[in-house]
C-alpha cells in the first residue's frame, strides 16, 4: 500500500525568526520575500526552514532568545499553501 499524503486545505507552515535590529530582517523579508541566501540556520545549516505547528515554531523561537541569538523582537510567518503531491 502506497503512503497518501492528503492535508487539509489550505495547510499552514511557519517559519520562526527574529526581527533583527532596527527591524532590518523584517523590513527585507517584507519587501524581497524568502532569500534562503540570508539564512545561517542557527546551527543546522543553510536555508529557510518551516514548522508543520505553530507550537514548533515557537519553541524555536524561545530556543533562538535561550542561545542569545534573537536581535529585535520575535517574528512569527504564516505560510498558508494548498499542498499536493500530484501536481
Amino acid at each position: 500500500m502506497a503512503f497518501q499524503f492528503i492535508p487539509k486545505h489550505p495547510y499552514s507552515l511557519y517559519h520562526a525568526t527574529c526581527t533583527g535590529e532596527n527591524n532590518e530582517n523584517l523590513k527585507i523579508f517584507v519587501k524581497e520575500g524568502i532569500n534562503p541566501s540570508r539564512a545561517l540556520g542557527h546551527g543546522q545549516g543553510t536555508g529557510f526552514y518551516m514548522w508543520t505547528t505553530r507550537k514548533q515554531a515557537i519553541e524555536h523561537l524561545r530556543f533562538i532568545k535561550r542561545e542569545n541569538k534573537m536581535k529585535g523582537y520575535p517574528m512569527l510567518v504564516r505560510v498558508r499553501a494548498d499542498l499536493n503531491p500530484k501536481e
